[in-house]
């Protein structure tokens, strides 16, 4: 009976821990999944629409129904980089072209509003935490950031390489996320107890290099002689063996020049 409930407790805990885990760029890439929300406005929520969203391995469909249907079909793995519409004025596809959106073509028109309705309808009111694709607002983030590199920056995917492309760039978390958009422990100073140590050693070490250079330029200007080699000169001079005080002269290298009082 222990051991059942000691499972049971294990595959409670493990599962929490992935729902607050924050996807990465493989994870998103490789997932399948279906995703959906229902949006009522006003007056009087006589208007309702849904936003559905399907991925299959590469292709990711956008759905948008109102008074009208109209569906999106995007291969982010497939060169060259384009956009197929499905609407009113039948189907159709888009391939992108080499001037950057926005322009007047239908390219960037369709892109402009599927993005439009991922960003400003789906991701307002799907449920559910961002960083899961266990939830729909997961699920509507992802395909928001694949089809945001794929389509505005024409970046293509791979099923074999999925974290080649970084899709957290030109995001808030784009900070701190590597390539598989994880937190690297190098940035984490948790992780890493001697970061905090090795950057103030870092520090002195600039701090004392900018002090050298600076009293070389003063003694190279001094009565308009140049002194090559004023910064070895410095340098050697503050380091004396069993000494603590850094403006000692080392032996054999004359001192600061005394302040004579007439």
């Amino acid at each position: 009976m222990n051991n059942i409930i000691g499972f049971l407790l294990l595959s409670l805990f493990f599962k929490i821990n992935n729902v607050f885990a924050m996807f990465n760029v493989a994870d998103c890439v490789l997932a399948d999944f279906n995703s959906s929300v229902e949006i009522t406005k006003l007056p009087f929520n006589l208007f309702k629409s849904s936003i559905m969203v399907s991925k299959s391995r590469c292709l990711l469909q956008v759905r948008k129904k109102s008074l009208f249907s109209y569906e999106w079909k995007i291969d982010l793995c497939r060169e060259p980089v384009h956009i197929k519409y499905s609407g009113l004025s039948g189907d159709d596809f888009y391939l992108k072209e080499k001037e950057s959106c926005p322009n007047e073509s239908n390219y960037c028109a369709n892109v402009a509003k599927v993005m439009d309705i991922l960003e400003h309808e789906s991701l307002i009111y799907a449920e559910g935490e961002r960083e899961t694709l266990l939830t729909d607002h997961g699920k509507f983030y992802c395909s928001f950031l694949l089809l945001k590199s794929y389509l505005n920056e024409g970046k293509v995917f791979s099923l074999t390489v999925p974290a080649a492309v970084n899709i957290f760039i030109n995001t808030p978390l784009s900070d701190l996320v590597g390539v598989s958009g994880d937190i690297p422990a190098s940035l984490n100073s948790s992780s890493n107890p001697n970061l905090n140590s090795q950057l103030n050693t870092d520090a002195n070490k600039e701090a004392t290099n900018k002090e050298t250079t600076k009293e070389a330029n003063i003694e190279t200007k001094k009565d308009g002689v140049t002194d090559e080699n004023a910064a070895d000169k410095i340098e050697n001079s503050k380091k004396i063996p069993g000494s603590s005080n850094p403006s000692e002269s080392a032996p054999g290298i004359p001192g600061p020049p005394k302040k004579i009082t007439f």
